[in-house]
């Protein structure tokens, strides 16, 4: 990945500026929406091939997908799946169920190593039940895919080690070589010195947990509290994150840190929380020296924003977008996803609002100006899912992929493929 972009799920990639011509006209082609796989598919009411996806996907070099749902599967504590791309097409497979001893309920995505591993948590289950740090191998047949290693949390005195993960790994790299002693970071809703979760890194070599920084640090939480499940970085390779509590409005802060705080905004700054509140997904970053994400609420109209920081000189804050803006939110409005970046234009989803009331699939170029390119549930049942959540992922040639938590022809949830 070239070193100006951001990596946010398990693989982000460089796009090239897309524009269709349509005979002379010029008008611009028509984004075509497609649901690649309807969860509770199989199983009846038990949902053995995975129900309520919370995660984004990652995407290989041969654009084939893979993630999770957090629940179903053969033992109900959640699923992984991959969709093999077939040239023509997706096949869906399940290919692990979880339970305890691989930990239960994993609400991060996957990310996939040089040596062709997948690393994962879960939020649950494990020894003390409060979660795993995970690696699963495909079989010699490619049928399926085994438990290589677990790592258990809380296995310090009071959880110093951690507990309850909320997002999955993540590298500021290209690649995940963990052979060679790469780590991934990742985040912890519980635990840790402070008993309301932290930062880490995890080196699978060495099955080892580094704590990089503990959330809330006193009355109030200053520091934030209640992070979320993903980890960025910014123009130097520095981790950021965002929390959806505390801070100095008790509204969420976004952090990027080494070993001192470098950027940092406490969110609802203003009156009537106008620059957002309560971010719920990580940033990406341009060329500008700027970090861009979304947050859930605040804005103009309260229901969410787009907003972008100046990592370097005075951390200038910018709202570029605020969500609702059009009548019935037809816009969109509460996003929980993150962005992604293609050429000069980013991508991303909103949870709710749209013609639909399911949500959206929204681009917004670097000058404000959005629009919708998918309105979920506009008919009955909404067999093309509702409640999109988590990042998109591209493979580069304008097919986008993503998750829907709910909805889809079996109510379970979806996923799906916006072609540009």
């Amino acid at each position: 990945m070239d070193s100006g972009y951001f990596r946010a799920t398990a693989r982000v990639v460089l796009l090239a500026a897309t524009a269709a011509l349509l005979g002379a006209t010029g008008a611009s082609a028509v984004p075509h929406f497609k649901v690649l796989h309807n969860f509770c598919a199989q199983g009846g009411a038990s949902c053995t091939d995975g129900k309520l996806p919370l995660a984004g996907l990652a995407i290989d070099a041969s654009g084939n997908l893979y993630g999770t749902a957090s629940q179903g599967g053969h033992f109900g504590g959640g699923a992984a799946f991959k969709l093999t791309n077939t040239g023509t097409g997706y096949a869906y497979k399940t290919m692990f169920h979880f339970q305890s001893v691989s930990g239960t309920n994993p609400q991060g995505p996957l990310l996939l190593s040089t040596g062709k591993n997948l690393y994962g948590t879960a939020h649950d289950g494990g020894t003390n039940n409060a979660g795993t740090i995970f690696t699963l191998r495909e079989n010699r047949t490619g049928t399926r895919w085994l438990l290589f290693a677990v790592h258990n949390l809380c296995e310090e005195e009071d959880c110093a080690d951690g507990a309850h993960p909320v997002s999955g790994l993540y590298v500021a790299g290209d690649a995940f070589d963990p052979r060679h002693g790469g780590g991934g970071y990742g985040v912890m809703a519980d635990g840790g010195a402070f008993g309301h979760g932290m930062q880490y890194q995890y080196y699978p070599k060495f099955d080892h947990v580094s704590p990089q920084q503990w959330f809330c640090t006193g009355s109030g939480c200053p520091y934030g509290d209640v992070p979320n499940g993903e980890v960025a970085f910014d123009q130097d390779n520095r981790p950021c994150l965002t929390l959806r509590e505390g801070g100095a409005n008790n509204k969420g802060v976004l952090d990027c840190q080494n070993d001192i705080s470098l950027l940092r905004h406490d969110f609802c700054a203003e009156a009537d929380c106008a620059d957002g509140a309560t971010p719920m997904s990580g940033v990406v970053k341009d060329d500008t020296f700027h970090v861009w994400g979304t947050t859930n609420s605040g804005g103009a109209h309260g229901q969410g924003t787009v907003y972008n920081v100046l990592v370097s000189g005075d951390h200038a804050f910018n709202v570029a977008y605020s969500f609702c803006a059009q009548l019935s939110c037809a816009d969109g409005q509460n996003p929980v996803g993150g962005l992604i970046r293609s050429a000069n234009v980013f991508y991303g989803t909103t949870a709710g609002g749209g013609n639909g009331g399911g949500g959206t699939i929204f681009s917004l170029d670097a000058g404000g100006a959005e629009k919708v390119l998918h309105h979920f549930c506009t008919r009955s049942g909404c067999p093309d899912g509702s409640a999109p959540q988590g990042s998109l992922v591209t493979d580069g040639a304008g097919h986008f992929f993503g998750i829907a938590t709910g909805g889809g022809t079996h109510g379970g949830g979806t996923v799906f493929e916006l072609t540009l």
